[in-house]
């Protein structure tokens, strides 16, 4: 029998799903697919099947092997897709866009052989001090999968692409998120991307919905689970692997304990036929001694093998699915020279293969193959084992040990308690600081914690401590990338309180800077008060730039409190030692954040004029770029909110340019608010739907950024009259930020929306009761009570009503922004003209609506429609004829404007009031 890996027989209509995806991608749509099954099933036999078929038509191919769990590099089964594809297309090499080229560069050799032996093995163990986050390294990933989607499209539009990535129930999370991203965001290429994943196992179906639904999910995406193999396939199976004849009941017999896997059907036979040679002839059923399990027959094979081959594959497998003899065979101190020879045997038993071009390396034949080999380890000598590995690459490598370092962190961890040296948190240190810059943050964030606990386990002496911290820094900055704000925010505490044990001033103010940046807007936060405060006290003088910031955020922090004037004081005395400093960045930051003291309803012209100080402060660069990039977003906001619509179209442009070359994924916020304005609210869908489903954005992991998505995506729900489905998410919100007047009010309008009077009352009453003076007048002012306005308009709460249009009044002509470019809702004048109608005020809602209708035309198609369907009501009210004449004509435009929520209002105006032709 050939000891082939490639052994295919029957699966005729599983063949034909991919035959059909790869004619769709081949035609230029975009296809995912998803082959499920237990192990040995036959997913990647039918995933190679369908890349033979794909390059019978001309299709390039590509493959990618996910081990996460056994020391691989972050992103690992991409880079060896991208590395191939580069290989294929050179010429293409010089158009690698810079999130992709950052990756490949910072990716490791760590899968091939360590380089020669060096003289100095030891590595240095420094203790990096951290630095202030630059605001540049949250651009996330976005770069990179946007870099990665473009890189594929270009490559499919060569020839059409077909990506294999193995095993994704062991793939690193960073790699699941580039997987979804493309599967969602890539839809007009020549492109197949195929995914294998295990089924089995007691935690398989929450993996499965964890990590692979959502690529299922996808516009293109398929999942194809494989069941067993029929009787008649079985058959052909045992026909081409038998070289004698056998009958119906011995491959009834096969079926009956094999089940129709085809790897226990294969590792079955081959024991059998490896047994008896040519000379195997079985007649009956009851001649076939099946053991009950594959993994008895791996067994069996490894029990035939001679010792120095048994213990060679063992320490392989401690390795992982491939392995280098050069290091299994010095790790067993076997000389060089025997290795070759030893390996003879597990290849002849089909346990192993050579990998092609590469003379030291094999690769064990089915996944499971390597898991029994390493299962049949006892404790003890999985410790020695992954120790011995560990020496062995420390040493082999030498100098070049930050190549392989995440291999060296996974075997000294796995060996823990045999790591007397500390060469566990080292390693896992140094791991954690690779990942963070090849942008695999959740990775990142693992190795940090890994380093934390062998810390934990080394004893507190003053370095470990020390590296505590820099574990903890690095932790911290890698979930706040990750968008796990709340474990940033933790992270950066437990940072904050052990600086503070050690008495350090610099890394305590940088954990109170980090934990606010992790933090959410709308509400004061105690803890973060009391670190700042603490820090400032502890931070000598000289520390202009920690100094500032520290003061600047914490006016902030405070105004949210309500301390609007003690949050002035800390802003100008952050801005004076930021001035004394003298660099314009630090000016330009400490203004930034003092523009937010100073926003509010009475000083607009104020605030832009502090936004354009800003913008004149800071010469062109990456890091400057980026505060200018928020300036001129609050200068856009604040030239609507003025109504100098035709200066915020000319600072339109130029901040399209900035989003443009920066790359940052919080600026889509922008173009979210754009699509909103304009009505595009597929390509506001399409966002959201590939920022969700590739974990860019994750609602359920707070933060001011997750914040700012959250309101829009709220904003356009219920533009497609679909608000009622955040609902429960709204009311979670309420429960965490009970003080925060926008989450309050927008469900609110929930309620309004649907016909609820009382939930409206219900909702709004802690604000009701305290009075509209208790509200901040802060730059969302306007945003909550027009909110409140619209919602109480389905009330009778007269009262409230009344009062709203008094505080209301003196900002008739302004239009209400939610900032930094979060959303527009249009015309106050339109919220004045709701109130003015319920009160019965009709002569001034009419006026108030036709305000609104004029500009809000100029603003964007759904808030003209919200104003003329509003205004066609109260029109129709009236009972005239020449009213009702002008509901109807407002409420037909309305309607054609194709936004759902108020042609839905439209359509019942026009059959309910009998009001149409």
């Amino acid at each position: 029998m050939e000891p082939s890996t490639f052994i295919f027989v029957g699966r005729d209509r599983t063949r034909q799903v991919g035959a059909e995806l790869v004619a769709q991608a081949v035609a230029g749509r975009t296809q995912t697919l998803c082959i499920v099954g237990p192990a040995g099933i036959g997913k990647t036999a039918l995933a190679e099947r369908i890349l033979e078929d794909a390059r019978g038509q001309g299709a390039g191919t590509a493959v990618g092997s996910c081990d996460d769990e056994l020391g691989a590099p972050s992103f690992w089964p991409w880079i060896e897709i991208f590395r191939a594809l580069i290989e294929e297309h050179e010429a293409e090499r010089e158009s690698l866009p810079d999130g992709l080229e950052r990756l490949l560069a910072s990716s490791v050799a760590g899968r091939g052989a360590p380089a020669p032996l060096s003289s100095s093995p030891a590595p240095p163990s420094p203790s990096p001090a951290p630095a202030v986050p630059s605001r540049s390294e949250r651009r996330d990933r976005f770069l990179l999968f946007d870099g990665a989607a473009r890189f594929l499209g270009h490559c499919a539009s060569l020839r059409p692409l077909v990506l294999l990535l193995e095993d994704l129930h062991r793939a690193d999370r960073s790699s699941l998120m580039l997987l979804q991203y493309l599967a969602h965001h890539v839809r007009d290429a020549r492109l197949l991307i195929i995914g294998t994943f295990r089924s089995e196992g007691a935690d398989a179906a929450q993996l499965f919905e964890e990590r692979i639904a959502g690529i299922a999910r996808a516009p293109y995406g398929r999942q194809l689970p494989l069941d067993p193999l029929p009787d008649e396939e079985v058959a052909q199976l045992v026909e081409v692997l038998c070289p004698a004849p056998v009958s119906a009941q011995w491959v009834s017999a096969i079926v009956e304990r094999c089940g129709g896997n085809p790897l226990y059907v294969v590792e079955t036979l081959r024991g059998l036929v490896a047994g008896a040679g040519e000379g195997l002839v079985v007649r009956k059923a009851d001649d076939l001694p099946i053991p009950a399990t594959v993994r008895s027959v791996i067994g069996a094979s490894m029990e035939a093998l001679p010792k120095a081959s048994r213990a060679l594959l063992q320490l392989g497998a401690a390795v992982g699915r491939d392995f280098c003899i050069v290091v299994v065979g010095r790790a067993a101190g076997i000389p060089p020279e025997q290795c070759p020879q030893l390996m003879e045997p597990p290849l002849r038993a089909g346990l192993v293969d050579e990998i092609p071009g590469e003379a030291t390396r094999f690769r064990f034949r089915h996944l499971l193959i390597r898991e029994t080999v390493y299962d049949s380890m006892s404790r003890q000598e999985r410790l020695d084992a992954h120790l011995q590995i560990a020496r062995t690459l420390e040493e082999l490598a030498g100098d070049e040990w930050e190549e392989h370092v995440h291999q060296l962190a996974h075997h000294y961890c796995r060996a823990a308690e045999l790591d007397t040296r500390g060469r566990g948190a080292f390693f896992s240190l140094c791991a954690a600081e690779r990942a963070a810059a090849g942008m695999a943050y959740e990775r990142a964030a693992s190795e940090a914690e890994r380093a934390l606990v062998a810390l934990e386990r080394s004893g507190r002496d003053a370095e470990n401590e020390l590296r505590r911290c820099d574990a903890l820094w690095i932790l911290a900055n890698a979930r706040r990338r990750a968008g796990d704000s709340l474990g940033s925010r933790e992270a950066f505490f437990r940072l904050g309180r052990l600086a503070r044990s050690l008495g350090d001033g610099e890394r305590m103010a940088r954990a109170a800077l980090g934990f606010f940046e992790s933090g959410s807007a709308g509400t004061i936060d105690h803890d973060w008060v009391e670190l700042a405060e603490a820090a400032l006290r502890i931070l000598p003088e000289e520390e202009r730039e920690l100094r500032a910031q520290l003061l600047a955020m914490l006016s902030v922090e405070l105004m949210w409190g309500g301390e609007r004037g003690d949050a002035r004081d800390l802003a100008d005395r952050g801005w004076e030692i930021a001035q004394a400093d003298g660099r314009p960045s630090l000016i330009a930051k400490v203004l930034e954040w003092r523009l937010f003291i100073v926003r509010g309803p009475d000083n607009p012209e104020r605030a832009l004029a502090q936004a354009e100080q800003v913008i004149a402060l800071l010469a062109p660069g990456e890091e400057e770029e980026e505060i200018v990039l928020r300036a001129k977003l609050s200068r856009h906001d604040l030239l609507l909110e003025l109504g100098r619509l035709a200066e915020a179209r000319v600072e339109r442009r130029s901040i399209d340019e900035l989003i443009d070359r920066l790359g940052l994924f919080w600026s889509q916020r922008f173009r979210c608010m754009r699509w909103l304005l304009e009505g595009d609210l597929e390509a506001a869908e399409r966002f959201f739907e590939s920022a969700l489903g590739s974990g860019l954005l994750r609602l359920e992991q707070g933060g001011t950024e997750t914040q700012c998505f959250t309101g829009q995506l709220w904003s356009l729900r219920r533009l497609q009259g679909r608000a009622s489905e955040l609902l429960p998410l709204s009311e979670f919100c309420i429960a965490e930020y009970p003080r925060e007047p926008a989450i309050r009010t927008a469900t609110a309008l929930i309620h309004a929306d649907a016909g609820d009077p009382d939930a409206v009352l219900a909702t709004l009453a802690p604000i009701l009761s305290q009075g509209f003076a208790s509200l901040p007048r802060n730059a969302f002012w306007a945003t909550y009570l027009c909110h409140i306005a619209e919602a109480l308009a389905i009330t009778d709460d007269v009262e409230n009503l009344a009062e709203l249009r008094t505080v209301l009044q003196p900002y008739a002509g302004r239009v209400v922004m939610a900032p930094p470019s979060l959303s527009c809702n249009g015309a106050l004048s339109h919220y004045l003209a709701l109130v003015c109608d319920r009160l019965g005020d009709w002569y001034a809602a009419r006026g108030y609506f036709e305000d609104a209708l004029q500009l809000n035309e100029k603003l964007g198609k759904p808030l003209w429609a919200e104003s003329a369907v509003r205004f066609a009501e109260a029109l129709a009210g009236q009972g005239g004829a020449a009213d009702r004449e002008r509901a109807q004509g407002l409420a037909e435009r309305a309607r054609a404007a194709g936004i759902e929520s108020s042609a839905r209002r439209a359509e019942a105006l026009l059959r309910g009031a009998g009001i149409s032709s």
